[in-house]
Formats: C-alpha cells, sequence, structure tokens
C-alpha cells in the first residue's frame, strides 16, 4: 500500500489534478438510473421507466420514450443510443434485450439469459449486454456469444457486469461491480473466456465499482472510496489503469450509502453523477483551459448585443452552447454551418460565456459577450 500511495504521490503532478474537479451544479433531480451523454445532449433513464432528456439549465425532463406506454408492466433496467439514433434497453424483468426506433417503438426483441443490467453498441455493431454473464448479439439481434469469465488458465469468473462504454479506439470499457473494471474486444481467448488487454481488479479502497464514464483525459468511475466507513464517491483513474484519486465525496462530506449513488456520464469538460435525489454536476477546469481556440477562427459580432449575435468560422460548427455567469446554460442548439445568426433577446441583460464545438463534439472556442 505504501508503494501505491508513493507511485501516486509521484504520478498525479504530472497529471490533471482530481483537485481541478469543481462541483458546478446540484439540481434537485431524482431517479435517474442511468445518464448517457450523447452528442451534446444528456439522456437519462427515468425511474426505469422512460428515457428522457435533461436540461440542466431548467432542470426540465424531457420525454424521449414512454416504456409505461410500449412495453406495459416492464421497468427497464439500462438504455443505449445507438449510431443511428435509435435505441437499445434491457430489462431483468423479462429478460430481454430490446430494440426500439428513435420514435421509442418497439422493432424487435431477444431473449437474454444474463438478468441484464447493462446494454451497448460496439463500434462493429454488435451489441453487448452485461449481467451475471456477458452476452453479444449481433447487428440485427442473434447470439454470438456468451462469456462466463474473462483471461485463460487464471480466469476471472464474470459475477455483475453493471456498465459498459465504447471507448475512442474501439474497444469496450466493461465494469464488473465485484470483479473490476477490463478493456476488452470481445474477441474468445483460445480457451473460450473473454480475452482482455487491460484490467483493474477491485480491491480494499476501490470495490464495488457502480458505473463508468470518460471526461479529459480520465476514465471517472462510481465506487467505494472507504471500506471501512462504507464511503462512495467518484475515482478518476488515468487512462492506462495504474492509479486513481478520489475527486469527490458526492455530497459534501456526507456519506452516501451504495442505494443511493445511481449513475455517472461525462462529456469533454464535465461529470454528471445522480443519486437517488439530486443530479451533481463537475466541471474540469483545466480540461477547458487546455483546449486549443487557436486551431478555429471564430468572430462573433456584435459584442454588446441587443437580439442577434453573429458566429462565424472557417470551420464547421456543430452546436453551442450559452452559460450565464452563475454557470448554467440558459440557450443551446444544433448549428452544423460555418456561420449563423442566434437570437439572444429572450436573455436578460448581462455577462454571458458562449462555447462552441466541432464536428466531434468537442469544444473549439468559448468567448464572453454581454447582452444589452
Amino acid at each position: 500500500m505504501k508503494k501505491l500511495l508513493l507511485f501516486i504521490g509521484l504520478i498525479l503532478p504530472l497529471l490533471t489534478s482530481a483537485h481541478d474537479w469543481k462541483k458546478k451544479a446540484e439540481l434537485d433531480i431524482a431517479g435517474l438510473t442511468t445518464l448517457k451523454y450523447y452528442k451534446n445532449e444528456l439522456y437519462a433513464l427515468n425511474n426505469k421507466a422512460s428515457i428522457v432528456t435533461v436540461n440542466t439549465a431548467t432542470s426540465v425532463l424531457t420525454t424521449v420514450v414512454d416504456f409505461n406506454a410500449v412495453l406495459p408492466g416492464i421497468s427497464i433496467n439500462a438504455f443505449a443510443i445507438k449510431s443511428d439514433g435509435s435505441f437499445l434497453a434491457v430489462s431483468d424483468v423479462s429478460n430481454k434485450l430490446y430494440f426500439l426506433d428513435s420514435k421509442g417503438v418497439v422493432t424487435n426483441e431477444f431473449v437474454s439469459a444474463v438478468s441484464p443490467q447493462c446494454v451497448l453498441e460496439a463500434a462493429d455493431g454488435r451489441i453487448w449486454v452485461g449481467g451475471i454473464d456477458l452476452e453479444i448479439f449481433t447487428a440485427d439481434g442473434n447470439l454470438e456469444q456468451t462469456f462466463t469469465a474473462t483471461g485463460s488458465s487464471k480466469k476471472s469468473i464474470i459475477s455483475d457486469v453493471r456498465d459498459l462504454m465504447l471507448l475512442s479506439n474501439d474497444k469496450v470499457m466493461m465494469l464488473d461491480r465485484n470483479r473490476g473494471i477490463s478493456i476488452t474486444e470481445g474477441n474468445a481467448h483460445v480457451d473460450g473466456y473473454l480475452e482482455c488487454s487491460k484490467k483493474y481488479k477491485n480491491n480494499d479502497t476501490f470495490n464495488k465499482s457502480q458505473a463508468v464514464a470518460e471526461s479529459a483525459d480520465f476514465f471517472m468511475v462510481l465506487s467505494l472510496t472507504d471500506k471501512s466507513s462504507n464511503h462512495w464517491g467518484v475515482n478518476q483513474f488515468d487512462k492506462k489503469l495504474t492509479t486513481y484519486e478520489n475527486i469527490d465525496n458526492v455530497v459534501d462530506n456526507v456519506v452516501v450509502k451504495v442505494s443511493a449513488l445511481k449513475s455517472i456520464a461525462g462529456s469533454r469538460s464535465e461529470v454528471f453523477v445522480s443519486t437517488t435525489d439530486k443530479l451533481f454536476i463537475y466541471e474540469n477546469s483545466r480540461a477547458l483551459a487546455s483546449v486549443d481556440l487557436q486551431k478555429v477562427n471564430v468572430s462573433i459580432y456584435p459584442n454588446p448585443v441587443i437580439e442577434i449575435l453573429n458566429v462565424k468560422s472557417n470551420d464547421l460548427i456543430s452546436s453551442f452552447e450559452i452559460y450565464n455567469v452563475l454557470g448554467s446554460i440558459v440557450s443551446k442548439g444544433a448549428i452544423d454551418s460555418n456561420e449563423t445568426a442566434l437570437n439572444v433577446s429572450s436573455l436578460i441583460s448581462g455577462m454571458y460565456i458562449i462555447k462552441l464545438y466541432g464536428t466531434d463534439h468537442k469544444l473549439v472556442y468559448s468567448s464572453k459577450f454581454t447582452k444589452n
């Protein structure tokens, strides 16, 4: 343990520190059991009954899929958004994998044998379903393979897969609540077990993981951070899975019980954490500051502005967000153009920050402007 602490002390000054994460907002939104950040939009599973979008500026939830209407009596454990905008959902009540179109209509369903807790579409179109084991379906829903363990002669039994996340290199991070974190392409070892390129086993400090997200240059994991006091929080892992650091105890030194912590999602510079009665938003100040804003030549005018704020760029801008001085989003939307005219007449007079995102949904420009 002493060697691990020494290693952490040596490496963390070279990395983005956990102390760069600051709590940006604490919203009174209850019952969000799954969070997904997709194309600059925060989605959630609300009380296992519907997929909603979350407006983090107003705390308004907008229903996208109502499972009470399309699957009466079936509670959903998790969902995923496919690359074509349609949805996947899993339920351990029916033990099924559901395919839904972009409007929420069930187009197909398949039996699962793993008491499913999570689902994901991999880069090759295959569908992964995690639970007591890991199932991989073809893109059209045929069961391709079931994995019960990772490794070979030193196999580690898969026991409780709680989350799956597609990484930028098209590999998948699998989080087993009791066994730890694995990174895999979903291929079988010669012995038939799941082949993994990286593993991080749970220990007394990092144990019983709940969910995983990716933000800035780190993996963010909801987990037990102090076994003796049952303290749950958010851990920040470097991408090599060599070390981690607790970034916050979620509710400012109040112990969070296991059942209270629900899900996590991340953008480049933000982390969203849901509990039984709150949604917390953290922002990484260094991640924002490290963005090279000179790569995109942008002009916004007039400044100050009364009604129309013009945006021009030498590169395609996919979307925008406008923040007030309290850090809340007051306006956002798609642009998908090199120039646009934003109507800001509804904003009250004062200082604002506009953030512009490129085609890869990364922040490329940030600037203050004044509304008269």
